[in-house]
């Protein structure tokens, strides 16, 4: 009877909720099996079921409570405000930044209302994105939001316009309109840093600062201190983008 060799990478996932740190490691299995596909999948199973459960348990445990069921949408939406105010507020932590901005397409799941996992989070930031700051020219700015009315919407935080006939229009940051002259610092991804999802404009950038911080971190670490301070996790829709 031939015997193969069969050599399964996988890559297993530990998660430690202290400080809500995240670390991930590898390890090669090796199975030498004979063509009995029964014998190989067992061998399988066995192998995975130890990881499997303690990946379980971690993604089980409760981080915090959320006041309301919050999704994203365009043009604004109650889910995408949320993360690009904490964002926003991270980000100045490290250095005065203008504004946010979060790509909807990057939000694959809604937050529910009542208690909230460490398994909602990884649902809904599904990618291992991490925080950056763009320096960004004004007339660059007018064309990120000219592409964002495009595609009727975006998640953003300190900027403001409304559509009409897909055109972005009274624009504002932080309230005051927009300078073409001036250089904003912008706080977003670092897959959006390249020009990806529409969002060509970004990749002007005349600098950029990487955080090295995961935008799912930051986010686990704000609901986790709200939950410290007794405080539900709750936002609200207040016009930053909007069609006329």
């Amino acid at each position: 009877m031939r015997k193969m060799l069969f050599v399964f990478g996988i890559l297993l996932l530990f998660l430690s909720c202290k400080n809500t740190q995240c670390s991930s490691s590898a390890e090669l299995l090796v199975v030498k099996s004979t063509s009995n596909d029964g014998e190989k999948s067992q061998a399988m199973v066995e192998f995975l079921t130890p990881f499997r459960t303690k990946l379980s348990e971690k993604m089980d445990v409760r981080l915090a409570t959320s006041a309301q069921i919050m999704t994203a949408d365009r043009p604004e939406s109650l889910l995408s405000n949320l993360i690009c105010d904490v964002l926003l507020k991270k980000a100045n932590k490290y250095l005065k930044t203008d504004f946010s901005i979060y790509n909807i397409g990057g939000l694959r799941n809604a937050l529910p209302q009542g208690d909230v996992y460490l398994r909602t989070i990884y649902e809904i930031l599904s990618f291992d994105n991490q925080l950056v700051i763009l320096s960004l020219l004004g007339e660059d700015v007018d064309k990120l939001c000219q592409s964002i009315a495009r595609v009727g919407g975006e998640g953003v935080a300190g900027i403001s316009f409304y559509i009409e006939n897909g055109i972005a229009k009274d624009i504002r940051i932080q309230n005051i309109p927009l300078d073409m002259s001036r250089i904003y610092h912008i706080a977003t991804n670092d897959y959006l840093s390249l020009g990806n999802d529409k969002m060509e404009p970004l990749a002007n950038h005349t600098d950029i600062v990487y955080l090295n911080l995961k935008v799912r971190d930051i986010f686990v670490d704000y609901i986790v201190d709200l939950e410290s301070r007794g405080e539900v996790i709750s936002s609200k829709l207040d016009g930053r983008i909007y069609k006329k």
